[in-house]
């Protein structure tokens, strides 16, 4: 991962990053450790060069499968409520899971945007309805953004799709009698 510093003798700001042989480099970033505006921009900088060193690498060897740490993570994050929310994440997760195995994608970091747009129209092939499936999504989002903060995906194609419900069915009301 990528890291700004100071150095003692310099008015500017380092940055300290891994290249594509993997060997450690620092480099003078050229921004100015008293102006806000350029440490800001070298902190920009050194999430850019993170990313670049995450896409240089493969994903994680060990605990890359979506079956070794997506429940773990649901218990965790969301296992000590008493209400149906880790119980509709995991049957959520095993909808997933079943379209992934169809579609062979085997870790977080093989998922593309046309798969989750895809997944719609597959969720309604098999009884779930349009509303379902963009709930299904949202849930995949949240999932994308753990994988990303593990190191095993570099983009989450589940965020910003836009997707809009379905108007619900009309529910006649209650008589007084």
């Amino acid at each position: 991962m990528a890291s700004i510093y100071l150095r003692k003798d310099s008015p500017f700001i380092w940055i300290r990053y891994k290249d594509s042989s993997g060997k450690w480099k620092s480099t003078n970033t050229g921004y100015r450790r008293d102006n806000i505006g350029d440490r800001k921009q070298a902190s920009l900088l050194a999430k850019r060069k993170s990313l670049e060193e995450m896409a240089n690498k493969p994903a994680r060897v060990a605990s890359h499968k979506w079956e070794d740490w997506v429940l773990p993570w649901i218990n965790s994050r969301w296992g000590d409520r008493t209400n149906r929310t880790p119980k509709m994440y995991t049957n959520y997760f095993w909808s997933w899971l079943k379209y992934f195995e169809a579609n062979e994608i085997t870790q977080p970091s093989a998922l593309r945007r046309e798969h989750v747009l895809d997944y719609l129209t597959w969720r309604e092939k098999r009884g779930g309805h349009r509303n379902t499936a963009i709930g299904e999504i949202k849930f995949l989002g949240m999932l994308m953004d753990e994988a990303i903060a593990r190191g095993y995906a570099t983009d989450n194609p589940a965020r910003k799709l836009r997707l809009e419900k379905s108007a619900p069915a009309e529910k006649v009301p209650w008589s007084e009698f």
